[in-house]
């Protein structure tokens, strides 16, 4: 840094640590951005000082016909990346005429109006010199003006979008016709002000970054290393601890289910926690009219081989899997709903290549289906994601989409986030329309569709009250009881 009585050169790095210690009682609105024209690159190039410039412009701006008190503006940046410090920050800038009252004036070295290309250094200097301004004096992103935008002989600001002839009388190029891409509102907005947003977010994260690590006394100094990531990853497992926390249930409690008809579907919102599945195996299995004595809530779940009663397929309770993924099995990626034992509940695509990446101590119950996030498996649409899962046949050249396409009474399970409760519902459609239908339900997650299809058809049950809603007289092999 060089200080020659007012006036100051310095680094970027130089200058945010003066801007963060100036104390300043003024309030600033508006950043002014404007171009030397005069001295351009070709003068700095002859002579590369900047104090120099710095104080020829001061003695120009004090010399009639301008006559001013001082310099006009706060800042000057050069071609070289290094910055100027002027005009006292405790008085308005002096760059338009009528429009400068709690103005930043910002002059960058050069004549953008065809002539100089600007470098990279000072075009990193304008942005970053920008956010620190706006972020210190907290001005919005269209305070940023440009003095093309102003009547040159009333001051007005009629000139946004260029419509008027920069004739140097009326109106100016200024800060010229290739400064970041134009010198519209409409240029400025998308070649600068995007640049300024993206790198003010920068050190706002930044301080709140040493602010986390003066909390946990840690090294301050705005840098994410192992230390501060450590730290964080703490946090927030408390913080996933507390939001996913439910009460537990408890026999006093309201009743653990809503039921509801919408849309000619019945609705059920159920505590996930108190969701668990009944694999019926042998003589277990039974219709829905026998079950309903032994269980008053129920829905059928999984698809299954109707030779040999084999579930598809996957079935994870307590951690523990008492159905796997088969060697064998020709489509091993499909569907799952997953209930964690904290209440929380998530739709993923799992195989034998990722079973190995749940937490299955953290697992209450996951059980298979077909996904309505088809995007899960790169899929584009729902019927190319369950031929991906084997819900499809495939022979001579010809699919076979059955499960996508047969409209008929169709179970499916969901995850409200917002509830915190699991949705199952069953309504005469097809899968299409299923997907629709739960994701309306409130079924997603960060705008994706977090719903699983159940087995349909022949297999559809629903027992409430250990009354049978809809039920067939095939035996039951996978039910949800609740």
């Amino acid at each position: 840094m060089i200080q020659d009585g007012d006036f100051i050169i310095c680094t970027l790095e130089e200058f945010e640590q003066w801007l963060d210690r100036l104390k300043v009682k003024k309030t600033f609105t508006k950043i002014q951005h404007h171009h030397t024209e005069s001295p351009d690159y070709t003068s700095f190039k002859k002579k590369p000082d900047e104090m120099y410039w710095l104080k020829l412009m001061d003695r120009v701006h004090r010399s009639p016909p301008r006559n001013w008190s001082c310099i006009a503006q706060h800042i000057t940046t050069y071609p070289n990346g290094k910055i100027g410090i002027g005009r006292s920050f405790e008085k308005n800038g002096g760059g338009i005429y009528n429009a400068s009252y709690q103005a930043i004036t910002i002059e960058h070295l050069g004549d953008f109006d065809n002539k100089d290309m600007m470098t990279e250094e000072q075009k990193k200097t304008i942005v970053y010199v920008t956010a620190l301004l706006m972020k210190k004096f907290s001005i919005k992103s269209d305070g940023n003006v440009y003095h093309s935008f102003y009547n040159l002989i009333t001051g007005k600001r009629e000139n946004d979008n260029g419509d008027k002839k920069h004739d140097g009388k009326n109106y100016k190029t200024c800060p010229g016709v290739d400064f970041f891409g134009g010198n519209t509102i409409q240029t400025m907005n998308k070649y600068l002000i995007s640049l300024v947003e993206e790198r003010l977010k920068e050190l706002i994260m930044t301080d709140k970054v040493k602010d986390f690590q003066q909390k946990y006394n840690l090294s301050v100094d705005g840098k994410i290393g192992s230390q501060t990531k450590g730290k964080a990853q703490e946090v927030k497992e408390l913080i996933d601890y507390i939001l996913n926390y439910q009460k537990p249930s408890t026999p006093s409690q309201s009743p653990t289910f809503t039921h509801y008809k919408k849309d000619g579907a019945d609705v059920f919102e159920i505590d996930p926690l108190t969701i668990s599945h009944i694999w019926l195996q042998g003589s277990k299995s039974q219709p829905a009219s026998v079950l309903a004595k032994q269980y008053p809530n129920f829905v059928n779940a999984m698809f299954f081989d109707s030779g040999s009663r084999a579930v598809f397929r996957l079935i994870i309770e307590d951690g523990k899997i008492l159905s796997p993924i088969k060697s064998y099995d020709q489509y091993p990626d499909k569907g799952t709903f997953i209930i964690y034992k904290s209440g929380h509940c998530e739709v993923k695509t799992i195989g034998r290549k990722n079973l190995s990446t749940l937490d299955l101590s953290n697992i209450k119950l996951a059980i298979q289906g077909f996904n309505m996030d088809y995007e899960a498996n790169g899929s584009t649409n729902l019927r190319d994601s369950l031929r991906k899962e084997g819900w499809a046949t495939y022979k001579d050249g010809q699919w076979t989409d059955y499960i996508y396409s047969l409209v008929n009474n169709r179970p499916a399970i969901g995850y409200d986030p917002l509830k915190k409760r699991i949705i199952l519902a069953i309504k005469n459609t097809d899968a299409s329309g299923m997907r629709t239908f739960m994701r309306s339900l409130g079924c997603k997650m960060n705008g994706n569709t977090c719903s699983l299809g159940l087995d349909s058809g022949g297999s559809t049950a629903l027992v409430k009250d250990s009354k049978v809603i809809y039920g067939t007289n095939r035996n039951l092999v996978s039910i949800l009881v609740f």
